[in-house]
């Protein structure tokens, strides 16, 4: 027996060093191993999940997972709207009712939105127009119900123009649509979903959209009913019901303009998220004042310069923004290659990451109990498994608290 504050016996000592250093040693101790001669934790690996979702789609322009008992996934690809539910096995889509009128053979549908309930489906339809020697096809705006999975409605707008993003509000009752006018009128217009009708058509002052070019990529409802959007390299705010302009800012002067950049809003509202498409870099902007706040490049260990030439195509909020996950793809890529990471938003460092893929990735979905994520473009949509540790371990993911955001530190 071995008295409290006794010396050790070398034989005990010895048995604990073998056991701790040699070949029963835990995970736990290899991964405190790891860290300590690198400093950083080990790299983990998001698994790609057998099955191929979006068959005879070669591109997706949405995607997200859906609330319920079942595990389901509503996506937008060429063939029109469908859901498919998740198993093990290859799942096989529901395809939803598409009128053969709303359809556009070589483009599909580039824009769409799902409420937060997962009850309605807004996406940009076509009205063909004309003969076959001269076909015209005009934007509409197309409205599902996903209970029934019937159309119901196909909204007309005036000079609506070229439609790149689309969000819902946060209760369901309004739609943003951003469209653009060449050469140079950029608008968004705010859609009461109860009657169908245009309630709000924000545009720039003359002499801002005769400096800003580009559509309305990132599109999203800020707080206090306002409209974020990212147009061209500018960050810009509109104030509902008003309709009023509060800030146009501009992000970055060397930026490449893109038709797709991502914005999130971070819980709580203070924040909002956009990427690079040619950079792996994020920026905070303050949804108050619409300034960066705050700069970070991806660090991929092990491999200095690694995201250099790759851009940041998606985001997604893991656990209420304790987690960002991105979809990086290769800009300029012959063989358009994508990878999916997972990285920690105060330094930067990625946590996870993905084998490269091949499928350039547009966007990225992540389910509500952090367990799988789902990226689209290209090729379709593909179902990745994350790891354990970022799984949601607390109960109530149907009503979550939504924590106060903190101030971004440097």
């Amino acid at each position: 027996m071995i008295r409290s504050g006794g010396i050790i016996p070398t034989a005990v000592l010895s048995i604990v060093m073998f056991v701790t250093t040699g070949p029963f040693a835990s995970a736990q101790g290899a991964t405190r191993s790891a860290i300590d001669k690198t400093g950083r934790p080990p790299l983990l690996n998001i698994r790609l999940k057998a099955g191929f979702y979006s068959m005879g789609d070669q591109w997706c322009w949405f995607a997200t997972f859906l609330r319920g008992p079942t595990r389901r996934i509503l996506y937008v690809g060429a063939s029109g709207p469908a859901i498919c539910r998740i198993h093990d096995s290859l799942p096989v889509p529901h395809m939803l009712v598409c009128p053969p009128s709303w359809r556009r053979p070589d483009l599909g549908f580039p824009a769409a939105a799902s409420t937060g309930d997962g009850k309605t489906l807004a996406a940009l339809v076509w009205k063909q127009t004309g003969t076959r020697r001269a076909e015209y096809f005009s934007p509409r705006i197309g409205i599902w119900n996903l209970k029934t999975g019937q159309p119901v409605r196909r909204l007309r707008i005036r000079y609506i123009g070229a439609v790149s993003s689309m969000a819902f509000s946060a209760g369901g009752r309004k739609l943003a649509v951003g469209g653009r006018l060449y050469p140079s009128k950029c608008s968004v217009f705010v859609i009461a979903m109860k009657t169908g009708t245009v309630e709000n058509r924000l545009m720039l002052p003359v002499p801002l959209s005769r400096k800003i070019v580009g559509r309305v990529s990132g599109l999203v409802f800020g707080p206090g009913g306002s409209v974020l959007a990212i147009i061209g390299r500018w960050f810009c705010r509109w104030q509902l019901p008003s309709g009023r302009l509060a800030y146009a800012v501009k992000a970055e002067r060397h930026d490449r303009v893109r038709i797709l950049r991502p914005l999130v809003l971070l819980p709580g509202g203070r924040y909002a998220i956009s990427a690079d498409m040619d950079r792996a870099r994020l920026r905070w902007f303050s949804t108050a004042t619409g300034k960066v706040v705050r700069r970070v490049r991806l660090h991929f260990p092990g491999a200095l310069g690694y995201l250099r030439h790759h851009g940041i195509w998606g985001i997604a909020t893991l656990d209420q923004g304790k987690y960002l996950t991105c979809a990086v793809s290769r800009d300029f890529d012959i063989l358009m290659r994508g990878r999916v990471v997972v990285i920690n938003p105060k330094t930067g460092n990625v946590l996870a990451a993905s084998r490269v893929a091949t499928g350039c990735f547009w966007g990225i979905a992540a389910a509500r109990d952090g367990r799988r994520l789902a990226t689209f473009g290209f090729l379709g949509v593909r179902l990745w498994d994350l790891p354990r540790m970022f799984w949601v371990k607390r109960k109530g993911l149907l009503a979550p608290t939504i924590p106060s955001a903190k101030v971004p530190g440097k």
